[in-house]
């Protein structure tokens, strides 16, 4: 491939997140799950959850350090 153009990886793939599809889903539609059916979606929901906090502190980290060189700037 020798297309070179620059691209942001936050939205190369966009994904529709688990549990918005569950919050639109009628609740009767859930109740008709079955017990594994019903287990999967939690394990995932979880699973999207703990990367959801990951990318979080990510975040924050960046934050964090752009304070740390920012005050640092201000010192000098």
């Amino acid at each position: 491939m020798t297309d070179k153009t620059q691209t942001n990886p936050v939205h190369v793939i966009p994904t529709k997140a688990l549990f918005r599809e569950i919050q639109a889903m009628p609740v009767r539609d859930l109740k008709s799950k079955d017990i594994r059916e019903l287990n999967g979606i939690r394990k995932d929901l979880i699973r999207e959850a703990c990367e959801l906090t990951r990318c979080v502190q990510w975040v924050d980290g960046i934050i964090r350090l752009n304070t740390i060189k920012a005050h640092r700037k201000t010192k000098n």
